[in-house]
C-alpha cells in the first residue's frame, strides 16, 4: 500500500487454490480495507456468486472452460465410496497419497468443482486419526459415500460459522454435533482447518465443547 509498484496502481490481487481460504479472506480484509484505506474488495470463486464492497455492482458465478467433472476426480470419489463401504481406512490412505503424488491438481478447484475431493481427504485423514486415537472411526456410524460428505460438509459449516462469530444457531449446532456423536478428534480437525491461528481454533473449540 505504501510503496505500490506502479505509481497510483492501487490492485492487491490473492489467488488461492481453495474457495473457503478466498470467501475466509475477504470477511476478513474488506470491512478494514474500506475503513482504512476506502479502497473496495471483491472475492470471485468458482463456487459462489462473487461479493464486493462497490455498492450496485454485483458478480455472478461463472466457471469458465470448466464443463464437467474430470476423469481423474471421478475416478478418486467412486474408490473413495469402496473404501468408505469397506471400512478400508489404510486402502483409502495409501490411495490418496498415490493419487496426490501423481497428481496434486485434483485438489484444485478446476478439477475439483464440487470440493468432494477435499472433502474425501479430511474424511480419510480424520479416521485415520480416530482409528489411531480410539480404535474406531465415524465410518463404523455412516459409510455411504453422499452420507460421509454430508457428515463432513455440515461440520465444516458448523466451524466456519463459529469461527466468523455467527453464533446465532450455536445451540442448534451443538444438538448436531452430539446427536451424530461427532469425536472430539473430528471437530478439531475441522477447526485446525478453518482457524488462522492458534487463538481462533481455541475460540472455536470451546464454543462448540
Amino acid at each position: 500500500m505504501r510503496q505500490p509498484i506502479n505509481e497510483g496502481n492501487k490492485k492487491v490481487l490473492i489467488f488461492s487454490a481453495f474457495s473457503d481460504t478466498a470467501e475466509y479472506l475477504y470477511d476478513q480484509v474488506s470491512k478494514y480495507m474500506k475503513s482504512k484505506y476506502s479502497l473496495d474488495t471483491a472475492v470471485i470463486t468458482g463456487t459462489i456468486d462473487g461479493r464486493t464492497t462497490v455498492k450496485g455492482l454485483k458478480a455472478y458465478e461463472c466457471r469458465v472452460a470448466i464443463i464437467g467433472e474430470k476423469m481423474e476426480t471421478r475416478e478418486i470419489k467412486d474408490k473413495m465410496a469402496e473404501f468408505f463401504a469397506a471400512k478400508d481406512v489404510a486402502g483409502a490412505k495409501e490411495y490418496f497419497a498415490r493419487c496426490l503424488k501423481i497428481r496434486p491438481d485434483v485438489l484444485m478447484e478446476a478439477s475439483d468443482i464440487t470440493g468432494e475431493c477435499k472433502l474425501c481427504l479430511q474424511a480419510v485423514s480424520t479416521a485415520n486419526l480416530e482409528i489411531e486415537n480410539n480404535g474406531e472411526c465415524f465410518l463404523d456410524l455412516r459409510k455411504e459415500y453422499q452420507e460421509v460428505i454430508r457428515f463432513f460438509r455440515q461440520l465444516n459449516a458448523i466451524v466456519q460459522r463459529v469461527i466468523r462469530g455467527e453464533l446465532q444457531s450455536l445451540a442448534e449446532d451443538k444438538d448436531w454435533l452430539s446427536q451424530e456423536k461427532v469425536s472430539d478428534i473430528a471437530l478439531l480437525a475441522a477447526i485446525r482447518i478453518y482457524s488462522v491461528n492458534a487463538e481462533q481454533s481455541d475460540y472455536a473449540w470451546a464454543q462448540l465443547r
